[in-house]
Parts: structure tokens; sequence; C-alpha cells
């Protein structure tokens, strides 16, 4: 028997080094999902590290200012994060390298431009607020802001990694490089300074960071980049480039709508108590994402590549692989949310466990919406972001409603369930816009 198990083990090996969809789509899957877990554990211990080291007021003002320069760098993006994945892989696949190169060189431009507008603006905007913020506040959002530009084109070099399929180098600068570099050095500059750890000074070190880790991204895109890529003279469809982004970037801000809505508002409706419970329960039903993330860091580049090569059997293939993958490993991880969610909320203290019921019904929607695979980036990725656009838009005006709703009601349980619906529906929706626009299954229910 046990030769047997062997047997097999050699053999799934020998298939997973193959150069088939299913292989090629299991490397990049297990390859981001193991990065995206370290990466999520060094962020964790980077966080722990620095508010031990700042104390609670100086980590607060840290990632005060922190999280601002993060939501802005949303619309710094300017929704080439996703475009470029798109475009990328496409015209790799139709060997169109002048306009690869092309896109390369625009993207970084435009949202260079954009990061420092938005600098600039949120600059001033804070330096007229400066009499009401405290002391340490005003220069840590100025040194925030100044990075802004270097981690919008460092965010945009790690989507064109993941354009070429180069899914796991792609989040190595931002999520292992960062956290353990800015560990290294706020920990020996907290004992060359005798515990002197001012917010300003690491959000300087923060910078420094970002700006080694758009390096790294820079170098590791040339490597990836073929030698008639890189030797191809430079065209342009600038015009096209940046409307279908802008749709993207529409797309993200209404993402953003649905992922903060039920926070805000319970804290505006209820109490901040209860959204900082909430809080946390959202925050432990992001792992349900963890399968579905990963498989789609390598799944939507293909669907652009395979797209734009009119190879539809192979789409439906990949697709179906895709669904079966997200759902399969999806439930075991949303079902062990489910069974132990009150031990893993106790681990952030006693009285978040009463976030319990409002995880399981997260969880739900999320294996419910996991039935219909990959159904947002089939969109995207094969055009139809106009339509993407539409339902996500739609689906945060019904997620904002339905919490008005039920929040004043049922508290946290109105919140979940009104995100859990809210996801269903977006989800149901694609799934049969999908059928109608690409003539693609992606359903696991259709495929198994």
């Amino acid at each position: 028997m046990i030769a047997a198990v062997i047997k097999q083990a050699q053999s799934l090996r020998v298939r997973l080094r193959g150069k088939g969809l299913g292989a090629v789509l299991a490397r990049g899957a297990g390859g981001a999902f193991a990065v995206r877990i370290l990466g999520t554990g060094l962020a964790f211990g980077l966080q722990v590290l620095l508010a031990r080291l700042m104390l609670a007021e100086g980590y607060g003002v840290y990632i005060y200012a922190l999280s601002w320069t993060t939501l802005l760098a949303v619309f710094g993006r300017f929704g080439f994060d996703t475009g470029l994945v798109k475009f990328v892989a496409a015209y790799e696949g139709r060997r169109e390298w002048g306009f690869l190169r092309g896109i390369l060189h625009r993207s970084w431009q435009i949202t260079f431009a954009a990061g420092l507008a938005l600098a600039l603006v949120a600059s001033f905007i804070v330096w007229l607020l400066r009499e009401r913020l405290a002391p340490a506040l005003l220069p840590t959002f100025l040194v925030s802001f100044a990075m802004m530009p270097f981690l919008v084109v460092a965010q945009i070099r790690a989507a064109a990694l993941r354009g070429l399929r180069r899914v796991v180098i792609a989040r190595v600068p931002e999520t292992v490089f960062q956290p353990i570099v800015l560990a290294g050095l706020a920990a020996l500059v907290y004992v060359v300074r005798a515990g002197d750890l001012s917010p300003p000074l690491v959000m300087g070190l923060h910078a420094a960071v970002v700006a080694f880790a758009l390096l790294l991204s820079c170098i590791f895109l040339r490597q990836a980049l073929s030698g008639e890529a890189r030797q191809a003279e430079v065209q342009y469809r600038t015009k096209e480039w940046a409307k279908v982004s802008s749709f993207m970037l529409l797309m993200a801000t209404m993402h953003l709508v649905l992922l903060r809505t039920d926070v805000l508002m319970i804290g505006a409706l209820v109490g901040t108590t209860e959204a900082g419970i909430y809080a946390v329960a959202v925050r432990a039903a992001t792992f349900v994402l963890f399968v579905l993330q990963s498989i789609n860091a390598i799944a939507a580049p293909m669907i652009s590549q395979l797209y734009a090569t009119n190879r539809q059997d192979e789409l439906q293939r990949m697709v179906t692989l895709a669904a079966r993958g997200i759902f399969f490993l999806t439930l075991p991880v949303a079902v062990g949310l489910m069974l132990f969610g009150g031990k893993v909320l106790f681990l952030f203290g006693d009285e978040f466990v009463a976030g319990r019921l409002a995880l399981t019904i997260l969880c739900v929607g999320q294996v419910i919406g996991a039935f219909a695979g990959s159904v947002g980036f089939l969109m995207v990725m094969s055009g139809h972001h106009r339509e993407a656009a539409r339902v996500v838009a739609a689906s945060a005006c019904m997620n904002i409603i339905l919490n008005a709703v039920l929040i004043p009601r049922f508290g946290m349980r109105g919140a979940a369930c009104a995100t859990a619906m809210t996801t269903v529906m977006w989800k149901l929706w694609m799934l049969v816009l999908v059928r109608r626009k690409l003539g693609i299954r992606s359903s696991v229910l259709q495929v198994i």
C-alpha cells in the first residue's frame, strides 16, 4: 500500500511538471497561495513588531497615515493594475511585442503622474489642516504621500509580471521583501537610537523600502520579458488602454464600497464597538478568499491569452479546472471557520467571540459565490469590462440599501447578511453574463 501511495505521488509530481493547462494552473495557484500565506504571516509579524517598538500612540499615527496612502493608491493606479494583466497576457499570446512594450512604458508614466498629483493635492490638504492635526501626524502624512508615486508604480510593475504569468515572483517584492527589510531596519534603528522610533522616521524607512522594492520589480520584469519583446519598437494605443483602465478603476472603487460599507455603516448606525467586533469577523472570513485569489492570480492572464488567441476549447477546459479547484478547496476552509470560528475570534479577545454568527453568514455567502467560479475575471479579461462594471456598481448600491435596512434591526448579523446576499447576487449575475456573452460554463455545478 505504501508503495502504491509513493507511486501515485511520483505520478502527480510528473504531471505537475508538465506544460498542460492543469499543470500550469496548479503550479501558479499553488505558488501564489504559498506566497500569500507567507506574506500574511510576515505582515502580521511586522505589525506586531512595530506596535511594540512604537507603542500604541506612535503606531496609531503611522498606521493611520499609511491607511490613507494605501486608499489613495487605488486611484493612483488608475485601473492599470487589472488592465495590465489583460493586455500584457493578450499581447504576449499574439506576439505583439511593440504594443507589449508600449503599455509597459505608458502605464508607469500615467500612474506615476497620477500618484504624484494625488500626493501633491493630499499634502496641500493636510498642510491646510495642520492646526487640527497631532504634532507627529503632519510630517508622517507628508512622508507617506511622498512615497505614493513609487508605491503605485511598484504595484503596476507587479501587475505586469502577473500578466506574464510570473505570479509568484510578482508578489515577492511587496509581500516578502518589504516586511522583512522594514522589520530589520526598524529594529536596527530602535537599537541605535535607544528606543527613539518616531512615526515620521518609520514612514521614511517604509518609503525607502518601497523604492528598493520598485527597483527589484523592475529587474524581475526585465528578466521576464523575452528578447523579442525587449528589442521590439515601441507602439502605443494610449486611448484604448486608458479607456479600459478607467472602467477597471470604477470596478476597483465599487469593490472598495462592497468591502468597506458594512463596517462603516455598523459604526455609524450601531456603534464603534460592534463595528470593531464585526471588522475582526470580516478579516477572519477573508481566509476563505485565499484559494479564489490564488487561483485567479494565474487564471486571469491565462483567460486573457486564450481568449485573445481564439482557443475556446482550451479556455473552457481551464475554466473547468479553475472552477473545481476554487470550490473544492474553498469548501473545507469555510467549513473549518464555521465550526471553529469561535476559537479563531477568541484569539483577538473574549468580546470578539460575539462575531461568530456574522462570520458563519459571511462564510456561507463565500461558499455559494464560489459555485460561480472566476466569473469576474472572465468578463474583464475577455473585453466585457463595461458590463462587469455595471454589475459591480449595481451590487455596491444594493449593498448600501441592504445594510441600511438590516443593520438597525439585526446589527452585525444584518450586515453579514447584506454582504453575503450581495456577493451571491453579483456572482450569479456575472455567471449568466459569462454564459451569454462568451458561451463558457464557469459554474462548478455545470462542469462536475
